[in-house]
């Protein structure tokens, strides 16, 4: 199956009974009924603190008890799933629930194919309504978001690489090493100096469109900064 042509091109034409069949193959369905137990505890418990590490962690558990096979269009399907949850409490942080889906994939399958999101939040300074934590500890998968992401994009992520076709609000990723592209420009950067013990950014961001607003501090200083086809001095 061509991933690419299959989601990005087609899916978009299809009825709403076939997309409906799409999504409620057994994978799938499988992969929404553990997301939706994910986001009902994140919502009703403890785990619905701000705590990355425990969101993630919680996730790849609920896959591990599942021992579930899926493949990377499951994930592409299930993300479609969860793009239309954004009205609901805590959706942002999906983003984590995706992240451990796909490096429990990618440790298993160790794939050089892409691994492809689809999302339509609107990447706004101070708007909380997109996908947060998109490749959190990646460790050398190819991510490609269709769409625009929120803040904290490739904390921990220590290889691979990770291409926003869209717009990105909010912090690059603490610890970060790899490659990040980002196709639609910066509506909000900022490397905070607080979060994780203010752990330096590392690796490469290339932004291609408009930087709307950039704060930096000493956090930052080892993140190689492009935009578009320039090196960005910011420290």
């Amino acid at each position: 199956m061509n991933l690419t042509k299959t989601i990005q091109e087609e899916y978009t034409r299809l009825s709403k009974n076939e997309k409906s069949e799409i999504k409620q193959s057994k994978n799938a369905r499988k992969l929404q009924e553990l997301y939706e137990m994910w986001l009902d505890d994140i919502q009703t418990s403890n785990k619905l603190y701000y705590n990355v590490d425990v969101h993630y962690h919680y996730a790849r558990g609920l896959f591990r008890g599942a021992k579930q096979n899926y493949s990377l269009e499951d994930i592409s399907y299930l993300s479609l799933f969860i793009d239309e949850q954004k009205e609901k409490e805590f959706y942002e942080l999906s983003g984590s629930f995706l992240s451990a889906l796909i490096n429990m994939h990618y440790e298993r399958t160790k794939t050089k194919e892409t691994y492809i999101i689809f999302t339509t939040g609107e990447a706004d300074n101070g708007n909380y309504n997109c996908l947060e934590y998109v490749g959190f500890e990646n460790e050398g998968a190819t991510i490609h978001v269709i769409g625009n992401v929120g803040t904290d994009l490739g904390v921990d992520m220590t290889s691979g690489s990770i291409t926003i076709e869209g717009k990105m609000s909010g912090e690059i990723g603490s610890n970060m090493q790899g490659n990040i592209q980002i196709k639609g420009g910066l509506a909000y950067l900022y490397f905070h100096p607080f979060l994780f013990d203010a752990a330096e950014h590392n690796g490469t961001l290339i932004v291609n469109g408009t930087i709307d607003h950039l704060g930096a501090n000493e956090s930052g200083k080892n993140l190689k900064v492009i935009h578009n086809g320039k090196k960005l001095n910011f420290i």
